[in-house]
């Protein structure tokens, strides 16, 4: 049993008890599928994000729910066509990718093809996972560039590392979440998001929700390997009314993978009079929590040059010259060590 992973006996019944009485789950899953497994009607094929069928677009490409990036290889939908699907890759997944690729290196999260390695423009400080002679994987580490700083403790096995984060537009990335939330909502709610629909699939990034904060709440989940697989669940507000208002978000959208579980409220205009996310309880999820915070994605600006940070904590440090194994001073491991 994985020491970060709770019984349900363990979670908090406070928090459980709220999404009981507040919210219903109405889509859920772990993307652990080992072969292609589709959502939506193959003999009647309908772009949910621009409303074209097949007599006016194309399904020929592979529409993948959610993006490969965040591990996904197998959840694919028939409700999303060629167009929207190259349009969402570059217009926000890429945005997305470009995020989160500090973390993703950093939590081992297979992307399309393999790991994405971390790297800085100048290629000087790095950051891949590799296999030693045995097979088993290593996090090499190599840092030669005032960009990038690691701080490491050998007496205590803990390491911080700070990078950069890729040019990205926060709305953009945002609205990658919100797509995804889209894109396993049953088909009776889309009535209330058509523009939602329309916001994301826009080229230009701006609030269209009265200026309301975009905002992303997390939770850390130390451990490697811990979550597995993604796991994704979207929650609808019961009708409940106190004071003749509505005050919980409409829907909810929680996505847990790597060492993190995001947490977002898919905007509608229909409903837009509610508490900040912040306030909510964050969802129950079976896992120890080492931290939290919340990301604002709401500026719709490229932003460049953003330092991040992550911690690891390891059982062996060994440094490296040239692939080899060496005796080095403490202040020259900063320079390059692989983490078992």
């Amino acid at each position: 049993m994985n020491q970060f992973i709770l019984e349900i006996s363990q979670m908090d019944d406070s928090v459980m008890k709220y999404y009981e009485e507040t919210y219903v789950p109405i889509s859920f899953g772990l993307l652990n599928q080992e072969k292609d497994t589709y959502l939506g009607n193959q003999e009647k094929k309908v772009c949910r994000f621009c409303g074209k069928g097949e007599e006016t677009v194309k399904f020929e490409h592979r529409a993948h729910v959610f993006p490969e990036s965040i591990g996904n290889r197998f959840l694919l939908s028939y409700y999303e066509c060629d167009t929207c699907n190259k349009k969402f890759s570059r217009l926000l997944e890429n945005h997305y990718s470009n995020f989160f690729k500090f973390y993703h290196n950093a939590s081992n999260i297979r992307g399309k093809k393999t790991v994405p390695t971390y790297q800085t423009k100048t290629g000087k400080s790095r950051a891949e996972w590799r296999k030693d002679i045995n097979g088993k994987e290593l996090y090499v580490i190599s840092d030669e560039t005032d960009n990038i700083t690691t701080y490491i403790d050998i007496e205590e096995k803990r390491l911080l590392r700070q990078g950069i984060i890729d040019s990205y537009i926060p709305m953009a990335v945002y609205k990658c979440f919100v797509k995804m939330a889209l894109s396993v909502m049953p088909d009776n709610e889309l009535m209330y998001f058509e523009k939602t629909l329309d916001w994301i699939s826009s080229k230009k990034h701006e609030n269209i929700f009265n200026g309301k904060k975009l905002l992303c709440r997390y939770k850390i989940i130390p451990g490697f390997g811990t979550t597995k697989f993604p796991a994704y669940c979207l929650y609808k507000r019961k009708e409940q009314i106190e004071g003749g208002l509505l005050f919980e978000p409409y829907m909810l959208f929680n996505l847990t993978y790597g060492n993190f579980s995001y947490l977002i409220e898919v905007p509608t205009i229909r409903y837009n009079t509610c508490i900040d996310i912040r306030k909510l309880p964050f969802p129950p999820i079976p896992f120890v929590t080492s931290g939290e915070g919340t990301y604002d994605f709401s500026e719709s600006v490229l932003c460049e040059n953003q330092r991040c940070s992550m911690e690891y904590h390891f059982d062996i440090a060994i440094p490296i010259v040239e692939g080899k194994e060496s005796n080095m001073d403490k202040e020259t491991l900063l320079k390059s060590m692989w983490l078992k």
